[in-house]
């Protein structure tokens, strides 16, 4: 079965749908999250890929599944350690794409939010490091 790996960055718009940031009404800012699709039987990648950012260099990340839960997965990060992020279905969300995006079809798809499951380490070690994590935004 072919996943994609890839980790988007999503906002809210005015009528409560998932969209890139660029595709935001011009008077509306969103705080946004990160996502994965799942397949239609509700499957997820045992790999995916995150990316960060250090010393203005954006670095790939491996993302592994858990073997003892399917919705954690494991960013081992060089010199920062383990990062650990739930991938949480959000209610069979279906999301279709408004904008064509490379290698990914107009289905429907099923949304994961990508969260730290630590928060408060989260944002310390980042801003200790002053690296951040980024999402694929089609922009």
């Amino acid at each position: 079965m072919k996943f994609d790996e890839q980790i988007y960055y999503l906002c809210r718009d005015l009528n409560n749908e998932w969209n890139f940031p660029n595709e935001m009404h011009i008077n509306h800012q969103s705080l946004g999250s990160f996502f994965v699709l799942g397949d239609i039987d509700d499957y997820l990648s045992l790999h995916y890929k995150i990316k960060y950012v250090h010393n203005d260099t954006m670095i790939d990340a491996d993302l592994i599944q858990s073997v003892n839960n399917r919705n954690f997965y494991v960013a081992s990060i060089p010199l920062y350690g383990d990062f650990i992020f739930l991938f949480e279905n959000i209610l069979k969300y279906n999301w279709i794409p408004s904008q064509s995006v490379a290698g990914l079809s107009n289905n429907s798809h099923l949304l994961y939010r990508v969260k730290p499951w630590n928060i408060d380490k989260f944002e310390r070690v980042c801003q200790q490091h002053d690296i951040y994590f980024v999402g694929f935004a089609n922009v």
